[in-house]
């Protein structure tokens, strides 16, 4: 049965890029048996027809030259939920999907486009091999080229990807107990974010990326920080809770388990000098200085780093029972 439809008109630039491939269960099975094709051909070519690929599918490819994002968006919507009605097959629009469509109209890659959607993206790919011709697209080498999505390898990146600590401090280390967001599912220090309490509930958190209006970030003390002071404000967190749990530690040991730049580490000793946290110990010649923390001092200069915002514009601070409990600092 053929769905496919085309409009003969020039695609924007940016919407040249990828293929989407949609792999449905039928209803009838409960295991994947036969798997039927739908895919959006992004291109900006006239002179290619989407009918030439998938020659054994049983629905033909849909080419969609439209000059609107938001028009290409609503008919691909359209043409899978015709697609739906006529084959019975359990797969439904969601407002997932609807993103997933926007990411890839305005030029995401496919693990954007698995990130956008979660871990439920995953059971949308499937091992396949396909020979297309591709002309003028800048993800595919050769005119013709096979197009193979790996499960496990579409698994494997994934799981990569939310991994991957991305956060305020814009530290990659993992040191401390961390918090995914519900967004965008990466990973932030929780110290970084307020949470030093063990028994914090933190299935709804939202980091500072994916905050605005309608959802409040974890520490809204944080979005009426400029990124700068951000920053900073996260590093030092993290870097005297850290020192709170030690009374001698070296500078490598701070600079390699906190994963500190070389700038970042900079404006830390300065800051701990300023305020008396520190003071070094061992002879200038040798290669490694060790710091003595001063605890009180220590506690005294993080409560100021921790801040909650007040009903009114002013904030207040918060009262940070110690020692903190050990799940705010180990690493996890």
């Amino acid at each position: 049965m053929d769905f496919s439809q085309e409009i003969d008109t020039k695609l924007q630039p940016q919407l040249r890029r990828l293929i989407l491939f949609f792999y449905v269960k039928p209803k009838e099975s409960e295991e994947i048996k036969t798997l039927e094709t739908y895919a959006l051909s992004l291109r900006y070519d006239n002179g290619f027809t989407g009918n030439t690929l998938h020659q054994n599918s049983k629905c033909d490819i849909t080419m969609l030259n439209l000059t609107d994002t938001e028009e290409i968006i609503s008919s691909t919507i359209k043409m899978l939920n015709s697609c739906m009605i006529l084959t019975k097959n359990l797969i439904n629009v969601t407002p997932e999907i609807q993103a997933s469509l926007k990411l890839l109209c305005y030029g995401y890659t496919p693990m954007s486009y698995m990130n956008a959607i979660g871990e439920s993206a995953i059971s949308n790919f499937r091992d396949i091999t396909d020979e297309c011709r591709c002309p003028k697209n800048p993800i595919l080498k050769a005119p013709f080229h096979k197009i193979k999505l790996s499960m496990s390898y579409a698994e494997e990146q994934y799981r990569r990807y939310i991994d991957r600590v991305c956060c305020a401090c814009k530290s990659l280390g993992g040191y401390g107990s961390t918090l995914r967001c519900r967004i965008c599912k990466t990973l932030q220090h929780a110290i970084c974010y307020n949470i030093y309490s063990s028994d914090c509930n933190n299935t709804n958190h939202i980091c500072i990326t994916c905050s605005d209006s309608n959802l409040n970030c974890t520490d809204t003390t944080l979005t009426i920080m400029l990124p700068k002071m951000r920053e900073e404000v996260c590093v030092m967190r993290r870097v005297l809770a850290f020192m709170n749990t030690k009374d001698e530690i070296s500078e490598k040991l701070v600079r390699t388990e906190l994963d500190l730049s070389n700038r970042q580490f900079l404006e830390v000793y300065n800051t701990l000098s300023f305020n008396e946290v520190i003071h070094t110990s061992g002879n200038k010649d040798e290669e490694e200085t060790n710091w003595i923390v001063n605890k009180v001092r220590c506690r005294e200069t993080l409560q100021r780093y921790f801040l909650q915002r007040s009903e009114h514009l002013g904030e207040k601070r918060v009262t940070i029972r110690w020692p903190l409990p050990k799940e705010a600092l180990v690493l996890k």
